[in-house]
C-alpha cells in the first residue's frame, strides 16, 4: 500500500471544484487559530490581500471593521471595488466566521480556507497575547466557538479547505502545494519550499513582536 495515501496531512475540501479564473479567497478561522500563518502563504503565492494589512496579524484592516460592524452593504461595495481591481483577490479575517454566510453569496466566485488548531493551544495564546485567563470555562467556549462556526459552514456551498495548523507544521511544503493547486496555482517544489519556510513557522516573530 502506497504510504502517502494513509498518512493524515490534515487536509479536507468541501464543495470541491476547480478555481475560477475571476474568484475571492476568504481565510478564517477562530482568533489565534492560524489565521496569519495562511494570509502570509496567500501573500507570498501573490495573492493580493488587502491595500491596509497589519504587520503582526497580516489582516485587511478595511475588510475587519466591516465585518465586525456587520456592514455587509459596505462589504458589498468593497467586493465590487477589488472585484474591478483584481481578477483573483483575498483576504484574511477571523470574525468573518460569524457572519460567513452573509458573505458568501456576496463575494464574487467565493473559496474559503478555514484553519484549525488545537484549543489547549488557543487558549494559552489568547493568554499570551491578549492576557485572558486561563480556566476550563477558557477550553469550553473555544469548543463552543468552534461549533458555532461548523453550523455556518454546513450552510456553504462554495468549496472551502479545511486545513490543521499542526499538520502544517509537520507538512509545511505539502500544505503550501495544496494550497496552491486549491487556488488553481501552478508553483515549482523549489517556489513551495521557499514559501513554506518563510511563512510556516511556530512562533513567527512577525506575529509576536507588535512593531
Amino acid at each position: 500500500m502506497n504510504q502517502s495515501n494513509i498518512r493524515n496531512f490534515g487536509i479536507a475540501i468541501l464543495n470541491d471544484r476547480l478555481c475560477e479564473e475571476t474568484s475571492t479567497i476568504f481565510v478564517t478561522g477562530l482568533g489565534r487559530s492560524g489565521t496569519t500563518m495562511i494570509s502570509r502563504i496567500l501573500i507570498e503565492l501573490n495573492i493580493p490581500m488587502g491595500n491596509i494589512i497589519t504587520r503582526q496579524t497580516a489582516e485587511d484592516k478595511e475588510f475587519q471593521v466591516i465585518i465586525k460592524n456587520n456592514q455587509w452593504d459596505l462589504f458589498d461595495n468593497l467586493c465590487r471595488q477589488r472585484d474591478s481591481q483584481y481578477s483573483r483577490w483575498g483576504f484574511k479575517c477571523p470574525a468573518l466566521r460569524g457572519g460567513i454566510d452573509k458573505a458568501e453569496p456576496i463575494m464574487r466566485n467565493p473559496r474559503g480556507i478555514i484553519i484549525f488548531r488545537d484549543i489547549l493551544a488557543i487558549s494559552q495564546r489568547n493568554k499570551l497575547s491578549v492576557n485572558s485567563e486561563f480556566s476550563i470555562d477558557s477550553l469550553n467556549q473555544t469548543v463552543k466557538n468552534y461549533h458555532k462556526m461548523l453550523e455556518k459552514v454546513k450552510m456553504l456551498s462554495c468549496p472551502i479547505m479545511l486545513l490543521s495548523y499542526e499538520k502544517a507544521l509537520f507538512y509545511p511544503q505539502y500544505v503550501v502545494q495544496e494550497i496552491s493547486n486549491f487556488l488553481g496555482l501552478n508553483i515549482t517544489d523549489d517556489e513551495s519550499l521557499k514559501v513554506a519556510q518563510h511563512t510556516i513557522i511556530n512562533g513567527d516573530h512577525k506575529y509576536l513582536t507588535k512593531n
